[in-house]
């Protein structure tokens, strides 16, 4: 194991015989398996395939972060990392696995449809302007229509009760 001239030629990777056990008991570990030849093809080394005990790699957002920008975070970490490599497959990572923080209710949503719907068919900026406007309009709207009801209601209770109180004074 040691390397009198400067390289890691006499370096190798252990098995890890019980990285299973590990992984089972710590759900923020997983298992990953170095193939044969892969460090050195020329040389051949590792000659076997070596299993790996690795952590899982988590993306972390404060709870104050705004949910379009959770959004985009989410959305530029599957660009960049969801091709696969030697130790992930496809979309592996970003995934919403619970490990010790809870998954943000954005981040839930995320996973579960994706995109939100103005932001597959509009620009960011006007995605969020959208949303911040719907969000305000519709009370707004819901308000104004009750008001138009009742405004409707008491007219024509009035009107109601102005021909019942002629007819009744033609009566008298």
């Amino acid at each position: 194991m040691q390397a009198t001239d400067g390289s890691v030629n006499n370096i190798d990777l252990l098995n890890d015989p019980r990285s299973g056990m590990s992984v089972a008991l710590r759900p923020y570990l997983s298992k990953r398996i170095l193939p044969r030849g892969l460090a050195d093809l020329r040389n051949d080394r590792s000659p076997h395939d070596v299993v790996l005990v690795a952590t899982k790699a988590s993306l972390i957002v404060q709870n104050g972060l705004h949910p379009p920008l959770q959004h985009l975070l989410l959305e530029a970490a599957s660009e960049v990392h969801s091709s696969p490599s030697v130790f992930n497959k496809a979309g592996e990572f970003p995934a919403a696995e619970p490990l010790d923080l809870p998954l943000s209710d954005t981040a839930r949503d995320y996973y579960r449809t994706g995109k939100p719907f103005l932001q597959r068919y509009l620009p960011f900026w006007l995605a969020a302007l959208t949303t911040r406007i719907l969000v305000l309009l519709v009370p707004i709207l819901g308000i104004a229509y009750y008001v138009s009801l009742r405004t409707r209601l008491v007219c024509l209770v009035n009107t109601s009760s102005n021909l019942f109180l002629a007819r009744r004074a033609k009566i008298y």
